[in-house]
Formats: C-alpha cells, structure tokens, sequence
C-alpha cells in the first residue's frame, strides 16, 4: 500500500512538471507586442480604445519581466499615467498569468492613484496573436481598492518587415 501510494505521488509530482514546462505550441512569450483595450470614459458613453507596446523579457520560458508603454493614454485633462511594469508566469501550456502596476498622477493635487493589472494571456496557435484577459484594481492613494472592471484586449506581436524601396 505504501509503496503505491509513492508511486501514486511521483506520477502526480512528473505530471505537474511536465505540465509547467509544456511548451504547447511552441510559441514563445518574449518579444514585442502591440495591443489596445477598450476603456471606459467616466461620464460618456463611449469607450475608448487604448493603445500600447507591451515587452515581455525573460531568460527561460517560465517566467520574466514585463513593460508596457501608452501609445495613447486617456485624454483626461491635467492627469498622466506612468508606464506598468510587471512580471509574468507560465501557468501552462501557452497560459501565463501576470501582475503589474501603473501609475496615475493628478497634476492639479498631486494625488498618485496605483492601478494594479493582473489577468492570463492565452496564446494563440500562429504565436503572433494574443487574446489577454485582464483586470484592472484602481486603488486610493493609501492602496485602498476602489474599483474593479475587467477588459479583454488583442496582442499582435511585432515582426521584423521588410524595408521600404526609395523612389
């Protein structure tokens, strides 16, 4: 009995490993990514569509560091938004999971808001193309959580192109 239930324990144990380091379709994470995510305007009706680059480094497959950069924050007068940096996590085959945090900056109090991200990227099976879906936690200055909203966004990796011919 016991020397089945040893057995039973490492097959579990080589299961789960061989799990994590599964490469799925053997697309990578790290690389340059450009994205946008819709974004609703507090007191209009519309959404706004952010747009970003997004760097995820790394030395192995399972786990690193990510950038992301505005390409347009949201138009709110007299606010700005720091850059999110984060780390991510492979959680399974083609799944990451991530954390990160930007910052917002009124300029007329001088009140810092954090905005904690947080979500799983799931990587589709041309490696080019991502659908991430993520959470935004906006918190007071004293890191109190006041809101919650979640947002589905579109990743496209940047690919090296061929450059133009002069006329």
């Amino acid at each position: 009995m016991r020397i089945a239930t040893i057995i039973s324990l490492f097959a579990v144990m080589l299961a789960g490993t061989a799990f994590a380091g599964d490469s799925g379709n053997g697309c990578k994470l790290q690389g340059t990514w450009t994205g946008e995510l819709p974004y609703y305007l507090a007191g209009g009706p519309d959404w706004y569509m952010l747009k970003f680059f997004v760097t995820y480094h790394g030395t192995g497959d399972n786990e690193g560091t990510e950038v992301l950069e505005w390409i347009n924050p949201v138009p709110v007068p007299g606010q700005s938004w720091s850059n999110m940096r984060g780390i991510w996590k492979k959680v399974g085959p083609n799944k990451y999971s991530y954390s990160g945090y930007v910052y917002g900056f009124d300029k007329a109090t001088g009140a810092i808001t954090a905005i904690m991200r947080h979500g799983g990227t799931i990587l589709l099976t041309d490696c080019n193309t991502m659908e991430v879906n993520m959470t935004s936690e906006i918190l007071a200055p004293d890191m109190t959580p006041l809101m919650c909203i979640g947002s589905p966004a579109i990743f496209h990796r940047m690919l090296p192109q061929e450059p133009c011919e002069p006329e």
